[in-house]
């Protein structure tokens, strides 16, 4: 591997800092080509293609990788001030790169991010050996995309749609496996990868965002699941805690109606009934969605739901379903002590993964995502720039 100085010229070099100080490595052996690994979905969704990198024709608009060390340049100027996260990585602008993740998320170390950021720099370059006694020559990997608008090409980074959608796969499986550590750890990745995603377009980057969202309500739901089986001795207070796990914006289907289902369970055994009709209903509300599955008893529900719905309560219970608020639950639910918010409380939340935290919680690290600082004044994730 050739130095950092070879590498890049000197006002433009990667800046690494006492702690940031990647370790040396011999030069890389030739790259085979990976196979994708499919992860087994028991959800019955298509397997997802695997990206190919088509040749250099003019005819082709997107995907298309161009190496080039002609213009690396005025590539390096075109990006030079770039607000967005992703290319200051691929830049290896740490010292910009630092700055930005200050200001847009409150994220004050870089120490946790090393590993990545190493993974989108790397990736970013290619070398070829021309000659046994001199030195590798290094090319740029650049995505072509921009070239139709006259402008320098995108950097090319390893955090793509295809990596992300592969890591919640394995997230959404290791849930279904009740692996609950392997399940955050994935989520907190995929949050983690997300900030240096480069999008092509606003639809992309709206995408990247409601997989940052994504990934909050199911750690939220981890959470809130560790606390009931914790309080599971209280028959009450485990109806409460499945209740708020309803509010969980779960992406799976079937993942919603599992969380439900525990909650319909809870509800009726402490006789709260009104809590259980609701439960009852929102499930019934999915059947269309779950055709393909066995085993879920529809029929059953609704025959419980209609003798339910005319059974009063024979308890007066200030916590059910009616009553709770109808947000997300980072919206709804205080990430630290996991308890519902009043309509009075204000609240703090996190820059990236927009969990909510009430004010006494400023100036330490968020629960959820464990990247930023609550608190800290931030603009936001910005990931994409505006070219034209």
């Amino acid at each position: 591997m050739i130095s950092q100085n070879e590498q890049i010229e000197n006002e433009e070099k990667f800046e690494i800092g006492n702690d940031m100080k990647f370790d040396e490595e011999e030069p890389p052996k030739p790259k085979k080509e990976e196979k994708k690994i499919k992860v087994a979905n028991k959800w019955g969704d298509d397997d997802e293609e695997e990206e190919e990198i088509e040749p250099m024709n003019e005819g082709i608009k997107t995907n298309v990788i161009d190496m080039t060390i002609k213009e690396e340049e005025k590539y390096k100027i075109k990006f030079k001030n770039s607000d967005v996260p992703g290319v200051q990585a691929v830049l290896g602008n740490l010292s910009s790169l630092k700055i930005l993740l200050q200001n847009q998320l409150g994220i004050t170390s870089l120490a946790t991010l090393k590993p990545i950021l190493k993974d989108i720099y790397m990736s970013s370059y290619s070398q070829v050996r021309t000659s046994p006694c001199g030195g590798p020559l290094e090319l740029v990997v650049k995505n072509k995309e921009m070239k139709n608008k006259g402008e320098c090409s995108l950097p090319h980074s390893s955090i793509n749609l295809s990596r992300i959608n592969n890591l919640l796969d394995l997230a959404y499986e290791s849930f279904d496996n009740k692996d609950i550590e392997q399940a955050e750890d994935y989520f907190r990745k995929i949050i983690s990868y997300s900030i240096f995603f480069i999008p092509l377009s606003k639809e992309e980057e709206e995408e990247i965002k409601g997989v940052i969202n994504t990934c909050t309500e199911y750690l939220i739901m981890l959470k809130l699941n560790g606390l009931a089986d914790e309080k599971k001795s209280d028959k009450f207070l485990f109806s409460q805690i499945c209740l708020l796990i309803t509010l969980c914006q779960l992406a799976k289907p079937i993942h919603r109606f599992y969380m439900l289902k525990r909650a319909k369970i809870a509800t009726k055994n402490v006789k709260n009934y009104i809590s259980t009709v609701g439960v009852l209903y929102r499930m019934l509300a999915l059947e269309k969605e779950l055709k393909d599955f066995e085993g879920l008893e529809f029929d059953k529900l609704l025959n419980e739901y209609n003798v339910l719905k005319e059974r009063g309560n024979e308890k007066d219970y200030s916590f059910n379903m009616k009553e709770l608020e109808k947000k997300p639950a980072r919206e709804s639910i205080n990430a630290e002590t996991l308890q519902l918010f009043s309509s009075t409380t204000q609240k703090l939340h996190c820059a990236l993964c927009s969990a909510s935290y009430s004010e006494n919680k400023s100036g330490k690290l968020c629960d959820v995502c464990n990247l930023t600082t609550i608190g800290k004044e931030a603009s936001g994730l910005k990931l994409i720039d505006e070219f034209n």
